[in-house]
């Protein structure tokens, strides 16, 4: 089964896709040979039927998801995980434990109470975005010396 956030390299989602195919086979033939048998409650059947319908449903979104992406590389060129929803986003660590999110950083200009740059990045840490979103601040504002303190 997939986690509940869907993230996964792209190897483990290949290896799920594979087992949830596999998973597919055994249940349509214990299915084949219950229909033989022909003693077992419908709503088994519906219910069976309905469980094959979604393996087979997360099995063809992993196998999209693998045809349209790459592997994503870290800070380290290893492969991190990616979501099958958002594959932008980025698996995050806070004090209420692990979220799939994006991290957003905000330059104030605190003599003015202005906003002066907004930016959104699919990766867990701040640190690593002031940099970047300082020059877009300078470059969106003519390259200016921005007056009073940036925070």
């Amino acid at each position: 089964m997939l986690p509940r956030d869907g993230a996964a390299e792209c190897l483990n989602l290949q290896k799920k896709k594979e087992r949830l195919e596999d998973k597919v086979k055994k249940m349509l033939l214990v299915h084949m040979e219950e229909d033989k048998m022909e003693d077992e409650d419908t709503s088994e059947k519906i219910n069976k039927d309905k469980k094959i319908e979604k393996l087979i449903k997360q099995a063809e979104r992993i196998e999209r998801f693998l045809q349209e992406n790459e592997a994503k590389p870290g800070k380290q060129l290893k492969e991190i995980k990616s979501n099958i929803t958002d594959n932008e986003s980025a698996l995050m660590q806070t004090s209420h434990g692990s979220i799939q999110g994006y991290n957003a950083q905000a330059l104030v200009d605190s003599k003015h109470q202005v906003i002066m740059q907004a930016d959104a990045f699919g990766t867990g840490t701040d640190h690593h975005h002031l940099r970047t979103s300082h020059r877009r601040s300078q470059r969106k504002h003519g390259g200016n010396r921005v007056h009073g303190r940036i925070f």
